[in-house]
């Protein structure tokens, strides 16, 4: 059977904790956004607020309203609490951790006048609810739900996430972690098409019409994978995708890919095609 991981990949969270520097705009620069928790307005002491027809939503304010037992910041990294739910955001970084999973969301996360900001939903989901928006009273209306985000050890699947690392380590290891993620999307893709085999190992280790990734002919996808090479296999698959619709990638323009499949981009060390 075909197994197809959706990631959800908004990012949506505004997190009202304070930062050490904050943006040039002052956050009365935004509209700000009525706030509900099923149904009841709710009074933060940062408003939610609405940038580039986004609803952004303060951290610190929305996750003890929702139940969080503490917002803390150290070094550059907010961490919220919750029952059932450990929240990791760097100011920094790329990703989002939620439970142990990883969350692809580059450029998102934003710091407006001391507080971090990233857009509603997949904060929302990261708690387990779901968001209704009003777009007569500009207003967000978040519906809680019985359970958090699922952890990373029941969600991802221990095969998949043992394979993926490797060859992403094997062919992108030193790479930036966008060139790490679209090798893993080209694994991905291939899993997703009819034209070859359904599980991430059947794909690594495919010789039906010649050898498809060299490590799996060298040994070397059986080298330890290192730190981020196992958090980019986990953001592949919670859903992150680079490289398109891409089936191949090579390190040099003079291969068989080059000649006979249309170019998509080039990212990191590899030149990937349809």
């Amino acid at each position: 059977m075909k197994k197809i991981v959706i990631g959800v990949l908004i990012c949506v969270l505004v997190i009202g904790v304070l930062a050490p520097t904050a943006m040039a705009a002052s956050y009365d620069d935004y509209r700000h956004v009525g706030t509900y928790i099923n149904g009841e307005k709710v009074e933060l002491a940062r408003a939610s607020l609405l940038m580039n027809n986004t609803t952004y939503v303060p951290l610190r304010a929305l996750s003890v309203a929702l139940g969080a037992t503490d917002v803390s910041w150290d070094d550059g990294t907010a961490t919220v609490l919750a029952p059932d739910l450990t929240l990791i955001v760097n100011t920094k970084s790329d990703y989002i951790i939620a439970n142990d999973r990883y969350f692809y969301c580059p450029g998102v996360v934003k710091n407006i006048c001391g507080n971090l900001v990233l857009p509603v939903r997949i904060f929302a989901k990261f708690f387990g609810a779901e968001v209704e928006w009003n777009g007569e009273e500009k207003s967000i209306n978040i519906i809680t739900g019985s359970e958090t985000i699922t952890y990373g050890d029941n969600y991802y699947n221990a095969e998949d996430l043992y394979w993926l690392s490797r060859i992403i380590h094997a062919e992108a290891n030193g790479q930036s972690l966008e060139g790490m993620i679209a090798v893993g999307t080209v694994i991905m893709n291939r899993v997703e098409s009819s034209e070859y085999p359904d599980t991430i190992y059947d794909v690594i280790f495919d010789f039906n019409y010649g050898v498809q990734f060299t490590p799996a002919y060298t040994g070397s996808v059986y080298q330890e994978p290192d730190e981020q090479s196992v958090m980019a296999a986990k953001m592949v698959l919670d859903g992150a995708r680079e490289a398109g619709e891409a089936l191949f990638f090579a390190s040099t323009p003079y291969c068989w890919a080059a000649y006979n499949r249309p170019y998509i981009t080039s990212i990191g060390g590899h030149d990937f095609y349809a």
